[in-house]
């Protein structure tokens, strides 16, 4: 039984799927690095301001009185990724959620890696938490 119903995990159509250049306009990809237990909060805050966005989450399943819940976590606890200009950065600093925004100089490389695990995600891949 689900604690709550999936949000969305990535925004927009196409972020990753799409072979975009980052030659395209002033977007760029980003890393937050969010406070904890926050990553949720920003994704909507994000998803409200039609940020593009991906926040690649786990199902976590357990028993408590014979009952079985399950609610979905982030794979990467702590950091959610964006695509966007600085206005875009700013807009989500804003809301006091974020610890800081970590340098992406390898633009291709983190989409690259990025589309990977988002293959895998909607491939019905188990995928593990990060614990470090």
């Amino acid at each position: 039984m689900p604690l709550l119903a999936p949000e969305p995990f990535v925004y927009s159509e196409g972020l990753l799927t799409d072979e975009r250049t980052v030659a395209e306009g002033e977007a760029r990809w980003w890393v937050l690095h969010t406070r904890a237990r926050a990553e949720k909060s920003v994704a909507r805050v994000a998803l409200r301001h039609t940020i593009p966005f991906f926040l690649p989450l786990n199902e976590r399943n357990w028993c408590n009185k014979g009952r079985t819940f399950s609610s979905w976590l982030p794979l990467f606890p702590g950091y959610l990724f964006i695509n966007g200009n600085g206005d875009a950065r700013q807009k989500l600093l804003d809301t006091n959620y974020l610890a800081g925004v970590l340098p992406v100089v390898d633009q291709e490389g983190l989409r690259s890696d990025l589309a990977r695990v988002h293959g895998l995600m909607t491939a019905g891949v188990a995928l593990t938490p990060s614990r470090g």
